[in-house]
């Protein structure tokens, strides 16, 4: 054949054989309050490459977390000098050894090393932002309390909390952009949910009674577990601000980006329908455009073939080519 052109992973089929999602929301979609930019942070609740890998590394083995957890464990070692980075980092530790594993499912929401190193850039970069955080965070979430507890409701109703954790993570993230601070280490939801199945099942088939709570709340606790995580970091380091504070950080500006009412949280379906025209505009990335219900990528594979769009034979061609780079 002749040369290859570029192929992504996962082919993308003609946008003949492409059925666009149906919405009861009609011209609605089209509102501008309807909270689209609520998808935008959809993707930080997917798994990082790094821990697509399956590399995990907690930094701090069973026997050392249990040895350092006794009568005392809320009081940090007070011979280090207050406001010195020794204390910080100490004071740092000691918070990681109470929220490493939360629910059993700490794997899920990053390493040890991820978390500290988010940490450290809070507190040497961004510090005065945490308490812009904590107003903003509160206005946000009053400012959808009404989205919040109708999702809440549905969530016993329909058994997922999916859409809740999607708008309590939006409002999450969306409020560490506003005040200029660097998110936390993301949460991967969907390993999380799997790792809380099997707990289940084995709770169930072990000891001949499963977990009384429905599945929907025990995962909904994996959400509660991160947010509680990240807060108490922030938390610690708001309480070990450092001391005397750099010279560049006495003299940097900080605006707070305005409180934007994003609107009602999208449903599930409208979200499918913000999906498909991401993917249209796709086709913007490739020199040819869609021609003869074939994508950009498509036509670009045809011509690097020495097929034009509309010859008789380009979809067994195309279908060939999407056999041969399916690994």
């Amino acid at each position: 054949m002749g040369k290859k052109s570029k192929r992504r992973s996962n082919p993308k089929s003609s946008k003949n054989n492409k059925k666009k999602p149906s919405s009861s929301g009609g011209g609605e979609l089209r509102d501008k309050n309807i909270g689209i930019e609520w998808t935008v942070h959809d993707k930080k609740l997917a798994p990082t490459e790094q821990r697509r890998s399956g590399g995990y590394d907690d930094g701090l083995n069973d026997e050392l977390a249990k040895a350092s957890i006794n009568k005392d464990e809320d009081k940090v070692a007070t011979q280090l000098p207050k406001g010195s980075e020794e204390a910080l980092d100490d004071a740092l530790e000691h918070t990681w050894r109470k929220v490493r594993d939360p629910y059993g499912v700490g794997i899920c929401m990053g390493t040890y090393f991820e978390w500290m190193e988010w940490a450290n850039d809070i507190a040497f970069e961004t510090p005065d932002q945490l308490i812009n955080y904590w107003e903003e965070y509160e206005k946000d979430t009053k400012m959808h309390k009404y989205q919040l507890d109708k999702l809440s409701k549905e969530m016993s109703t329909t058994g997922s909390c999916i859409e809740l954790i999607q708008a309590l993570n939006c409002i999450f993230h969306d409020t560490f952009r506003r005040v200029g601070a660097e998110h936390p280490p993301l949460l991967n939801l969907e390993q999380g949910m799997m790792m809380m199945n099997m707990e289940r099942m084995r709770s169930q088939f072990g000891k001949g009674e499963g977990v009384k709570e429905p599945v929907h709340e025990s995962h909904l606790k994996i959400w509660k577990g991160y947010e509680d995580r990240a807060f108490k970091f922030m938390k610690t380091v708001q309480d070990h601000l450092l001391d005397p504070r750099p010279e560049w950080m006495l003299t940097r500006q900080f605006t707070t980006l305005p409180l934007k009412n994003r609107g009602r949280c999208p449903t599930a379906e409208e979200r499918l329908e913000f999906d498909y025209e991401d993917d249209e505009e796709e086709d913007d990335d490739y020199l040819f455009g869609s021609c003869n219900g074939f994508s950009g990528a498509d036509v670009e594979d045809l011509l690097a073939q020495g097929v034009k769009p509309w010859d008789d034979d380009a979809g067994a061609v195309l279908a060939a080519l999407n056999g041969a780079y399916d690994y």
